[in-house]
């Protein structure tokens, strides 16, 4: 005889219980993907299908922030966030109601204004990046001081591309919507410009003319040399070298305007041409 079972009923039976008391803004212990221990944190932002968590640890630096299963959570920690105070607190999980505590609906509050300014990003975002690759002034780079948001503590840039490097960001930088739900961001190591795919990036390096940071070389010693430019003069390089520097800064503040602002970008030379290594500004 063949047994057919529902696959809702299957999710259903295979589901923790408890897991659904998770909210945004809670506290309980959470075990560490990189590390075999267990550790206090407060959860940032809940997915379903299947249950994902974004987590932050108490007292670790934010750029150890992640996604973390299920199966990761001490349930038994959990305390539900307070009224009136950030983050989750001594209240535990026995002292509160199943359904309906005020609790629960201020998480629904705040996750509706969230849902809100997301979607207002989105739509700013829409006209976020112009033929020259540069954000315009109604896109991300119009960010000031976000540093506290919720949105911006949430790492959303999964893996960049820069020449023949592929890294891990630690930070919330504010590229354009429409790249970040995307697996790997592919950047120019020459102008710095963001495409979306290794195609795009081959498209694109057949027709920059860039061997080396556009602005004038003011040091060299052996293959490093250090190149000084113009936010004024080479403003979409500037935005872009902006947006680069975010994604491993965790309290850099953006401006849209970089005219004030000089670069100095140390380079190594290779047959290939000029390839950053890092940057100061003033």
């Amino acid at each position: 005889m063949v047994v057919l079972m529902n696959e809702n009923n299957s999710s259903s039976e295979n589901a923790i219980p408890g897991l659904e008391r998770v909210v945004e803004g809670c506290r309980l212990m959470v075990k560490m993907t990189t590390q075999n221990e267990y550790r206090d944190a407060e959860v940032l932002l809940v997915r379903n299908d299947p249950p994902r968590f974004y987590v932050h640890y108490i007292d670790c630096n934010r750029r150890l922030d992640e996604w973390v299963p299920a199966e990761n959570l001490n349930l038994e920690s959990l305390r539900m966030p307070q009224k009136g105070k950030k983050g989750g607190v001594t209240q535990s999980v026995e002292s509160t109601s199943a359904s309906g505590s005020p609790e629960r609906e201020m998480s629904k509050k705040s996750a509706a204004m969230r849902k809100r300014k997301a979607a207002t990003m989105d739509e700013d975002s829409q006209d976020g990046i112009s033929q020259n690759g540069a954000p315009s002034i109604r896109g991300s780079m119009s960010m000031v001081g976000h540093s506290e948001d919720a949105l911006t503590r949430i790492r959303n840039i999964e893996m960049i591309e820069l020449g023949r490097h592929r890294i891990q960001p630690w930070y919330f930088a504010p590229y354009p919507q429409q790249l970040v739900h995307l697996p790997c961001i592919y950047i120019c190591e020459f102008c710095l410009k963001y495409v979306k795919s290794q195609t795009c990036l081959k498209t694109h390096m057949k027709k920059c003319y860039l061997k080396h940071p556009p602005g004038n070389e003011i040091y060299r010693n052996e293959q490093l040399s250090f190149f000084e430019i113009d936010g004024r003069k080479n403003k979409t390089y500037a935005q872009n070298l902006c947006l680069l520097a975010k994604l491993f800064l965790d309290h850099k503040t953006l401006y849209y305007d970089t005219d004030p602002f000089l670069f100095y970008v140390l380079a190594f030379l290779d047959d290939r041409g000029f390839h950053i290594v890092g940057f100061l500004s003033k």
